[in-house]
């Protein structure tokens, strides 16, 4: 299945001027993303390697709009364009691919989705799970002083949990509470046989 698109910019709840997040309703339920943006030393790098990837470009044109044998195009020339234009296609994927990962909880279908959209083409799914209601959802503090607390979910068999968003801690206990509520509920209402007394 493909994952959905994103919510609409200005259908947020809370956030994005006040918050290192925001909450985006959808038809099918709403979306979780961070507006902290990607750490400056990787937009840097995906500048550079934008620029470089259009060098390439450029140079495979040049390779193959003027053959170096008359009317007819060499095969090293051939190569070396096919091999530019590789790398540049390599080098454009870096530079385009986003960086923030957005939590879609879908109500409708009860799953919970990790989208990461890019720059150019379709977004990528990180990782889809169904609503568990035996998924446990806590406020992490560890760190450096002045790092904001995490909301962190952990699914049942899982070591490693998932942070969902960083924020002053009275907003993320609302989160919490809200997430808390439609795992449970719409798991139950997906399953109503495995919560029968």
């Amino acid at each position: 299945m493909r994952p959905m698109r994103s919510p609409r910019a200005d259908a947020y709840e809370y956030g994005p001027d006040s918050l290192p997040f925001e909450v985006r309703r959808a038809f099918w339920g709403y979306a979780i993303r961070s507006t902290e943006g990607a750490p400056v030393l990787l937009q840097v790098a995906q500048g550079a390697v934008m620029a470089l990837g259009a060098t390439f470009v450029a140079s495979a044109m040049v390779l193959l709009l003027s053959p170096a044998d008359g009317d007819h195009l060499s095969v090293p020339h051939l190569g070396a364009a096919i091999l530019l234009m590789a790398s540049a296609l390599f080098l454009l994927r870096f530079a385009t691919r986003g960086t923030v990962v957005e939590l879609q909880v879908d109500l409708a279908r009860g799953e919970l989705r990790e989208i990461v959209s890019h720059r150019v083409g379709p977004a990528t799914m990180l990782g889809r799970q169904d609503f568990d209601p035996a998924a446990s959802l806590h406020i992490h503090r560890q760190g450096p002083v002045l790092a904001l607390p995490c909301l962190i979910l952990h699914h049942r068999g899982t070591d490693e949990g998932l942070c969902i968003a960083r924020g002053p801690e009275p907003v993320l206990l609302q989160l919490r509470a809200r997430l808390a509520h439609d795992l449970r509920l719409r798991a139950q209402d997906l399953h109503p046989h495995h919560h029968r007394p």
